[in-house]
């Protein structure tokens, strides 16, 4: 059993994912839909992640007294 990245969609951007590039990439925050199969199938379940930045949790958690850490990818874009 194999499984394979089938598509990636965002409802907070306007342009495809793979040239999308934040205003601000050292603040931001991007919920991303991945639609994971199996390979040479038609089928998928969806999977929702958040892509963040570690300023973006910090005012997140100002904000709302905190965040949960579950499902959340911290990164540096470079």
């Amino acid at each position: 059993m194999i499984a394979e990245l089938k598509s990636m969609f965002s409802s907070g951007i306007d342009v495809p994912l793979e040239i999308y590039c934040p205003a601000n990439p050292e603040h931001f925050g991007l919920t991303i839909q991945l639609m994971i199969g199996l390979k040479n199938t038609e089928g998928a379940d969806s999977f929702d992640t958040l892509i963040c930045t570690p300023s973006w949790i910090a005012e997140e958690c100002e904000q709302q007294n905190g965040v949960w850490g579950y499902g959340r990818l911290v990164g540096h874009l470079s």
